[in-house]
């Protein structure tokens, strides 16, 4: 009898063993990222962004996650079978209904693991800003197929708590357009800030500044109530700031610094926008070449732009360049003046030789 229970515990063994190669999940760590505020620093002195979590179906992340986090889960994914490599294994991650209602899900590529081997990959998330506090339900799926299409799987189900803080003001969107300037140098700093906290603000200041660029404006005494029947958009504070960068600024890239204070004078949240300013390249008009072409029994002709240029009309100067040309380089009239010219010296030599002989003619008669 005892021979027989050994035996079927054995086979038992060997069952379970061979039920548990496939596709294991076995680690899994969660890092929670957070913006620049510094609201975490005053309400939270410890805050925990990074732990291990159990491989065990309902357990708690014990991570800080607030509003806005970026939470990233380093899953590692192993191939436990002896011979059989798996392909186009993915990890799926999914926190049900974090965002009003809607679900937030990410997911890894794709990638293949041999037999025996295993890999991390991250997962990353983004909580949105209106994430309701309480603890939402969070699957891990891994999936992928061997060579016969056969599909393997493995799911866990955690806990991720969302909190929010009494105090929590932030700056939720800022820009810069255009993000570069060059010869029209106008632009628009947007700065939008949230109340995210549980309570009202009152005494909060926005400020843009950038000493380079001689931006400084500062906008105080703004409140923003908490009511949990007030809208996302009731919570909210637009501030636009037109702006006009000075013509001597040089090319470069300059930084424009929002801050957000709580009680006027507490940095509470900071952004930082880059703005570029480029040379403004004189403009090259390109005027018409002028062409000048000569015909072989005609005057030079000089054509030009058919608009007037300088006030004077292009027309009349075509006519007094050709008219003079004409005279002087004009084959025919070259030919006349040659003629003229050796005619003239024809009379001046005779003039002197018949003045020559009258001249002997007197002295011989003396």
């Amino acid at each position: 009898m005892r021979i027989l229970v050994f035996a079927l515990a054995f086979i038992l063994l060997l069952a379970s063993a061979s039920f548990a190669e496939g596709l294991e999940i076995t680690e899994i760590k969660v890092n929670a990222e957070y913006d620049e505020t510094y609201t975490y620093s005053l309400e939270y002195k410890d805050v925990v962004h990074l732990a291990p979590v159990p491989i065990v179906n309902n357990s708690k992340i014990n991570v800080d996650v607030f509003p806005g986090s970026n939470v990233t889960f380093t899953i590692r994914v192993q191939d436990s079978f002896k011979d059989v490599d798996l392909n186009n294994i993915v990890v799926k991650i999914k926190i049900k209904k974090a965002d009003d209602g809607s679900d937030i899900d990410e997911h890894s590529g794709d990638f293949n693991l041999e037999a025996g081997n295993d890999a991390l990959f991250d997962v990353k998330l983004k909580i949105p800003f209106y994430a309701a506090s309480g603890t939402y339900d969070t699957l891990i799926e891994a999936r992928g197929e061997d060579n016969n299409n056969t599909l393997y799987t493995k799911d866990i189900n955690l806990n991720l708590q969302i909190k929010r803080l009494s105090h929590d003001i932030r700056i939720t969107n800022a820009a810069v357009t255009p993000a570069a300037v060059s010869c029209h140098r106008n632009i628009k700093l947007t700065g939008e800030i949230t109340n995210l906290g549980h309570n009202s603000e009152n005494d909060m200041a926005l400020e843009f500044q950038s000493s380079a660029l001689g931006i400084n404006s500062y906008d105080k005494d703004i409140s923003l109530t908490f009511s949990k029947d007030i809208s996302a958009e009731d919570r909210k504070y637009t501030k636009e700031l037109e702006y006009e960068v000075p013509a001597f600024i040089k090319s470069g890239i300059y930084p424009v610094y929002l801050n957000l204070y709580w009680k006027s004078f507490i940095l509470f949240d900071k952004k930082t926008l880059y703005l570029e300013v480029k040379d403004c390249a004189p403009s090259k008009k390109k005027l018409p070449a002028k062409e000048i072409s000569q015909n072989e029994s005609g005057p030079v002709v000089l054509i030009m732009p058919s608009e007037q240029i300088g006030g004077q009309n292009p027309k009349d100067e075509i006519d007094t360049i050709s008219s003079e040309a004409s005279i002087f380089m004009s084959p025919n009239r070259l030919l006349i003046v040659s003629f003229l010219v050796l005619g003239g010296f024809l009379i001046v030599f005779l003039v002197l030789v018949i003045f020559w002989h009258l001249r002997s003619y007197k002295q011989n008669k003396y």
